[in-house]
């Protein structure tokens, strides 16, 4: 599934606050079309590190999601976590 939003202009701290809004408004929707596929779990395939300050406001859009398709998910801070705690 693809997450729907204008290009983003960034070229200020407000515009990306607009285009964080903008995509968690269309992760909704996204979540809703994916389910229509009746899969097992879903992908989480963009790191949201990248307009979200902190793990903590990436896991809540995430928390969110699963609770809303009321699947699994697999995103990318959790698997990096897995893979480098391989190495310890």
């Amino acid at each position: 599934i693809n997450v729907i939003t204008p290009r983003p202009v960034l070229a200020s701290a407000a515009d990306l606050i607009a285009y964080q809004e903008q995509f968690l408004q269309g992760l909704t929707a996204a979540v809703e079309t994916a389910r229509l596929a009746a899969p097992d779990s879903l992908i989480m395939a963009m790191s949201l590190e990248h307009i979200l300050h902190g793990l903590a406001a990436v896991r809540e859009p995430m928390a969110a999601a699963a609770a809303q398709s009321g699947l699994p998910w697999a995103t990318w801070h959790d698997a990096a976590h897995a893979a480098l705690g391989c190495y310890n």
